[in-house]
């Protein structure tokens, strides 16, 4: 009898262990950040963490990265029509190549189904907006490299690079009068300083 309790407690260890174990093993990350739908199919905007659970890179709008010759396509399935949140979220993210005769095709960076979909209210930066989570569970080149270029692109803001300071103004003033706003605003002039 003892036995079969010092066997159960053992594999109670193991099982319990085994979760705690896997929640500490971080790897890079993107997150989304969705505003209102109701603002003519809302505003997106994406961050970058790294392993250290760092943000390593934005957030700023999924614009920019259209911006930087990239095509970005996140797909959203909702489990009902009254939903808010996504049931389901994939982010598929395609770097343009000149058309030819020979079809060369689109070079996919990225293609990956979201790992998790948080509630409503996580998100400090959009606190009444939908939050996604891609890429979180397993590490993922796709993700570095779309990272890598959200450096870039951030790097570029920060050097104040008249292109990328106008899409970023563009998309903040498309979402005025949200609840959201002053938050996101208070945020983007924080973390992008405005050129002197």
């Amino acid at each position: 009898m003892k036995r079969i309790g010092l066997y159960c407690l053992v594999l109670a260890v193991i099982l319990y262990s085994a979760p705690t174990h896997a929640q500490k093993k971080g790897y890079p990350h993107l997150q989304i950040f969705l505003t209102s739908a109701d603002l003519n199919g809302g505003a997106s905007f994406i961050a970058f963490w790294g392993a250290d659970h760092q943000l390593a890179a934005g957030p700023f709008p999924i614009g920019l990265l259209e911006l930087a010759g990239l095509d970005v396509l996140l797909e959203l399935s909702y489990a009902g029509p009254k939903e808010k949140v996504p049931s389901k979220a994939s982010l598929i993210v395609k770097r343009r190549t000149a058309s030819t005769s020979q079809g060369h095709k689109d070079q996919v960076e990225l293609d990956q189904v979201a790992d998790r979909i948080a509630g409503r209210g996580v998100s400090s930066l959009f606190p009444d907006a939908s939050f996604i989570v891609i890429g979180h569970r397993a590490p993922s080149e796709g993700v570095l490299q779309v990272g890598n270029i959200m450096r870039e692109i951030q790097n570029k803001i920060l050097a104040c690079d008249q292109n990328y300071r106008k899409a970023l103004k563009t998309t903040l003033n498309s979402i005025k009068g949200t609840a959201s706003y002053d938050d996101a605003l208070r945020i983007m002039e924080s973390s992008f300083p405005r050129c002197p």
